[in-house]
């Protein structure tokens, strides 16, 4: 009997994969003088992101041909939440610096979220 893919399986590995395009995106933004400049995640913590978001896919595309187990939601959950907890302090320092977060910050937080609590939603068949 073919193995059914689980709809939890499928949104974590989307979302992972929009966390992982988010850490190519402007976390900082500022402008001065008609100059803008943006900061892109992959040139400071967001490297941290990049990898938890690749963790995150793996287990959940690992997941998705093998039967799931508690483990695999606990290693989605820990690694979204790191990522999270990373993307959401550069926002604060950002912020509390007086520059605007960008896109990728809040797309990566958004991510990380759904990425944590997904694995855990019951949903039927």
């Amino acid at each position: 009997m073919k193995k059914q893919i689980s709809i939890a399986s499928i949104v974590v590995a989307v979302a992972s994969v929009v966390g992982i395009i988010a850490t190519f995106l402007p976390w900082a933004v500022t402008s001065a003088f008609g100059i803008s400049v943006s900061v892109k995640g992959i040139e400071g913590d967001g490297v941290i992101c990049l990898i938890m978001f690749a963790a995150v896919l793996g287990v959940a595309i690992y997941s998705m041909f093998k039967d799931e187990a508690k483990w695999q939601k606990i290693c989605i959950c820990v690694a979204a939440a790191i990522a999270v907890l990373v993307a959401l302090i550069n926002v604060i320092n950002v912020l509390n610096n007086g520059f605007t977060a960008g896109i990728g910050a809040y797309l990566a937080i958004i991510a990380g979220l759904v990425g944590a609590i997904m694995p855990w939603i019951p949903i039927k068949k």
